[in-house]
């Protein structure tokens, strides 16, 4: 047994755990059973069994801090989406994670105390996984000791602030997480480059389900025509979303086309020299906001 399994099972095991821990203690009342010596022999079991508890308690704890903020680094390096998510890049086992931690504020966000609640729904190496990447998304912050919600997090836990239906493909959630760590990194230019490459596939899938086999030959079509000038799978967002006009995917003056109009207006300035001053820094928040919107009402009406 590895040292993570070994966490995990002494946190899934309290009860057991905690047995094992007094076994000590109730046998030095029977083998040291003359008064004279009572007192002295158990309060020296007790002393140790204290001492071991602390000992192996804290380092179980710095185990999973130390896993936790590794898969944390790794993640936003790199994020890796497995399961459809909220436009928050969340799903129902993380929002499961974060109302535990919630119930768990009495107990300090021990660690070792979220495997046992937890062990029905998620094992322990995934659970510190997923909490690495919460972590790197902002809903906890973690310390060797504990990990507990943030403002973001306890805001995710109230449904009229955050949607919790996992609607958006792991494809698309993978794309909006990359720009969330761009954001982080303050990476702006990198944010709303990830957020056009968002819209640019979401339309592109769009277009391909909707044309089906003949998708590449309706394209050639279209440039045929002038409509567009670049190959599909190299189209342009302003392309795209004109062609989605075009085959009704999207409507005129709908919430999914102001969306991606007004983001193409914000990312104008940072692509050309148009002249324009602008606040990139504000306008990769507003590109986040724009996509976080865009993704929830898209997918909502599938």
């Amino acid at each position: 047994m590895d040292k993570l399994a070994f966490a995990t099972w002494y946190g899934e095991h309290s009860n057991l755990v905690f047995l094992i821990y007094a076994a000590p203690v109730v046998l030095s009342w029977y083998f040291y059973f003359e008064p004279q010596d009572i007192q002295y022999h158990t309060w020296l079991v007790i002393a140790a069994t204290v001492a071991v508890w602390y000992f192996v308690t804290g380092h179980l704890r710095k185990i999973c801090y130390e896993f936790v903020s590794r898969y944390s680094r790794k993640f936003a390096e790199s994020p890796l989406i497995n399961s459809a998510t909220s436009e928050y890049v969340i799903d129902y086992v993380d929002n499961e994670i974060l109302g535990k931690l919630e119930d768990l504020r009495e107990e300090k966000g021990d660690y070792l105390k979220l495997f046992g609640p937890m062990a029905d729904l998620v094992e322990g190496q995934e659970l510190l996984e997923r909490l690495g990447k919460l972590k790197a998304l902002g809903f906890v912050r973690i310390t060797p000791k504990k990990v507990a919600l943030t403002s973001l997090g306890l805001q995710a836990i109230d449904n009229e602030i955050f949607s919790k239906k996992s609607i958006v493909p792991p494809q698309f959630s993978q794309t909006l997480a990359r720009a969330k760590m761009l954001l982080d990194d303050r990476n702006y230019n990198g944010v709303l480059d990830m957020v056009n490459i968002l819209f640019e596939d979401i339309l592109r899938s769009a277009i391909i389900d909707n044309l089906g086999v003949s998708a590449e030959e309706r394209w050639a079509q279209l440039k045929g025509e002038r409509r567009v000038v670049h190959d599909l799978d190299r189209a342009s967002l302003g392309e795209l979303l004109s062609v989605c006009r075009l085959l009704k995917i999207v409507n005129n003056g709908s919430l999914e086309e102001n969306t991606v109009s007004s983001f193409l207006k914000l990312r104008t300035p940072q692509k050309h020299s148009t002249g324009i001053n602008s606040d990139v820094q504000q306008s990769a928040r507003s590109s986040l906001d724009l996509a976080s919107v865009f993704v929830r009402h898209w997918f909502d009406k599938k």
